[in-house]
């Protein structure tokens, strides 16, 4: 029988800490889908643009779809006004994609809703425990933001 190491234990810890959560997030998923009539990669592709990821092929290559299929779901976006193309001044073969206002919206109730419902979670902890918490995670943050934590 294989010796688990404590980084693979604290691996399948925090993987464990989502799985139970995936119901909620499809719940949540869905009604904005309903409220707004974005799919769950549209909103998806909504929130990296947010984040800076403003090129269609880096989007493809986080959401793991192909060229053609990313730049069909940035079609439908852009023709819907949740988001815009923006060309390069110099080279317009170079095309950013830039959130509307109507899309800075849905991104806000996401934030939002998200927000809210983790802090009442965290409400629930003592002082030392959320500044524990606190802690782990600027550790793993600082890691994953790391090139060393970067690969395979």
């Amino acid at each position: 029988m294989a010796v688990m190491s404590k980084s693979s234990t604290v691996s399948q810890k925090l993987i464990g800490l989502f799985v139970p959560y995936l119901p909620v997030a499809l719940a949540e998923a869905q009604a904005i889908q309903a409220k707004t009539g974005l799919s769950v990669g549209q909103c998806r592709v909504l929130v990296a643009v947010s984040v800076g990821v403003n090129r269609v092929g880096m989007l493809a290559e986080i959401q793991g779809v192909s060229q053609p299929a990313m730049s069909k779901t940035v079609d439908t976006l852009v023709k819907d006004a949740f988001l815009e193309r923006v060309y390069g001044l110099t080279d317009r073969r170079q095309i950013d994609l830039r959130l509307t206002t109507k899309s800075r919206t849905v991104i806000a109730k996401i934030k939002s809703s998200t927000l809210s419902r983790l802090a009442r979670r965290l409400d629930e902890l003592s002082g030392a425990d959320l500044k524990r918490l606190e802690e782990g995670v600027e550790v793993l943050l600082s890691l994953l933001q790391s090139k060393k934590g970067q690969g395979s």
